[in-house]
């Protein structure tokens, strides 16, 4: 395990923090529509979003069972968030959508490498040593990949990453096709 903080260990805290994000999202959104009433609340109250530098808010004596520990609560966060909105799954995958939409513009135009990287970035899969994401190919122009949706114990927790993901990839000038459960291609546009 590690002994000093290294870039994959900010990496991972960046992603614990834009899962809270994107959960916190849903649940105003859900508080917005109606869908919900009191959720955005009773998130940041039961599963508040880590807060500060990194430094501050794991144990640097055990660095691994502290980001490990953060990536369960981001996880149940957005578990929370759905399992309010489970009825409303398809309007939550649109929303979903038009939010990947929103960050995946500022790379429009960009190699998939890229595009695949960022989206990666926002989006937790266990610790890296659990290997929950396989890429399978990188060739020039696509980058196909593999994700283990079991561990995601979020309701609807497919739908609503591939929806982003489309509007991630879409807005990036990109295609997102779904090769198999779990398995994707992002590719140029023809």
């Amino acid at each position: 395990m590690s002994a000093h903080l290294g870039p994959i260990h900010y990496r991972m805290y960046a992603k614990a923090q834009a899962v809270h994000a994107l959960a916190a999202s849903i649940a105003h959104h859900a508080d917005d529509r109606g869908w919900t009433d009191g959720l955005a609340a009773r998130l940041a109250s039961e599963a508040p979003a880590p807060a500060g530098e990194l430094e501050s808010t794991i144990d640097l004596a055990n660095i691994h069972a502290s980001l490990n520990g953060l990536v369960g609560e981001a996880e149940r966060a957005l578990a929370l968030a759905m399992s309010q909105v489970a009825s409303h799954l398809d309007d939550v995958c649109v929303y979903a959508r038009d939010l990947g939409g929103q960050l995946g513009g500022q790379l429009e135009g960009s190699d998939p490498a890229l595009v695949w990287n960022a989206m990666d970035a926002s989006w937790l899969d266990g610790m890296p040593c659990d290997r929950c994401v396989t890429v399978l190919a990188n060739d020039p122009g696509q980058i196909d990949w593999s994700i283990e949706m079991g561990v995601h114990p979020a309701e609807g927790y497919g739908e609503l990453r591939t929806a982003w993901m489309e509007g991630f990839a879409t807005a990036a000038g990109l295609s997102l096709a779904r090769l198999a459960e779990g398995t994707f291609r992002l590719s140029k546009e023809d």
